[in-house]
């Protein structure tokens, strides 16, 4: 995005047009991710507002946006909200580092889908990768990801360019790197409380790397597959600057592949998680006959639901979010206990190691099923 009348209060280290033009600046060590950090920070509070009214009033672009700022009449005013919601989130994010072993590790293992909240290493959070995981539009190199809660209880993640390739790649002008810092705000998404982001699974969308190498990470860090090493605290000069910006000091979390490889979720211990999210109490009572191997591990039994698995439904989101940018058209998973019978019937496949199956979810009846598919 070029925007050559914006006034500059970002934090960003400015360089001269002239030497911006043959810039290389190393991003990928661990000790810069505080730099990027404060940058990006800075372009949040000073500059995003501008650039975003701007490219809204154009139609260079379109944002996620929470029903509340859609509603708003002017670009300006939907701009100011949604850079203050990101920026919030920044503000409180912890920071992360992977190095390109961390990366390999990840790209690895299977992706299982798994409850959000319970995936996510902080509340918040800024991730910078060493090597950059993905090229999407026009060859933009990803360079970081950062996540936070969404308007509604779920999670809002973001993904981040590097600033100085695009310029040399000729796709920003070196005016850019003084507006947005080294990393540009590249695309965010919404996922709502209790769904799982399909692009995490299908390579068919264009977001699917970005969105399972970030995924991934979560999921590595839960799981042991990725071991924490030394923080790295921040110099002086940045203590400094956070404190100038009100920014609690905060060290880099960095990893490295685990020894022991780490040990994913069992579907018994999904089935648990779900059920007690949903306040549901599961008895110790065994189906009166044989499932298929691959059905066995997610079967439950409940007092007001009898004899169910957990499978992932189909589900659009309606009413939570504007469909737009990078949640166009996309279907989300929901995890749901539905009675074996009605899944026998439905049919399914197991698809990411998760029973997916297509009977229908609706938000204010939930499952809908035949009665008599019930079994106590």
């Amino acid at each position: 995005m070029e925007h050559e009348d914006i006034d500059d209060g970002s934090v960003s280290r400015v360089r001269p047009q002239h030497e911006a033009a043959n810039m290389r600046t190393d991003l990928t060590a661990a000790h810069k991710v505080h730099g990027l950090w404060l940058e990006a920070v800075g372009f949040l509070r000073h500059n995003a507002a501008s650039v975003w009214a701007k490219v809204m009033e154009a139609g260079g672009a379109t944002f996620v946006m929470p029903p509340s700022v859609a509603r708003l009449p002017r670009a300006h005013d939907r701009a100011s909200a949604l850079a203050k919601a990101e920026g919030e989130r920044l503000s409180e994010a912890e920071l992360f580092y992977m190095n390109v072993a961390a990366a390999t590790t990840i790209a690895k293992q299977d992706l299982v889908s798994f409850e959000l909240a319970d995936l996510l290493p902080s509340p918040a959070g800024l991730l910078v990768w060493e090597e950059p995981p993905a090229r999407v539009d026009m060859g933009i190199l990803i360079r970081a990801a950062s996540w936070g809660p969404a308007h509604d209880g779920g999670t809002w993640m973001a993904w981040w360019s590097d600033t100085e390739e695009c310029v040399r790649a000729g796709l920003f002008s070196p005016l850019v790197v003084k507006i947005n810092g080294r990393l540009s705000y590249h695309a965010e998404m919404h996922t709502p409380p209790r769904n799982w982001p399909a692009q995490a699974d299908e390579p068919k969308y264009p977001q699917h790397i970005q969105v399972r190498s970030l995924i991934g990470a979560w999921a590595a860090i839960r799981s042991g597959v990725l071991a924490e090493t030394t923080p790295l605290a921040p110099i002086p000069a940045e203590r400094k600057q956070m404190k100038r910006l009100g920014l609690t000091s905060r060290p880099v979390r960095c990893f490295e592949p685990s020894p022991s490889g780490g040990t994913p979720p069992t579907p018994q211990e999904i089935v648990r998680r779900e059920l007690e999210l949903q306040k549901i109490t599961a008895d110790d009572r065994p189906y009166p006959s044989q499932l298929p191997a691959e059905l066995a591990p997610w079967h439950h039994y409940t007092p007001h639901g009898g004899h169910c698995l957990m499978v992932m439904v189909p589900l659009v989101e309606q009413g939570q979010i504007v469909l737009t940018g990078s949640n166009e058209g996309v279907l989300t998973g929901k995890l749901v206990s539905a009675p074996v019978k009605s899944v026998v019937s439905a049919g399914w496949e197991m698809k990411n190691k998760y029973i997916h199956t297509p009977l229908r979810y609706d938000e204010a009846f939930g499952l809908l099923t035949d009665p008599r598919d019930e079994e106590f």
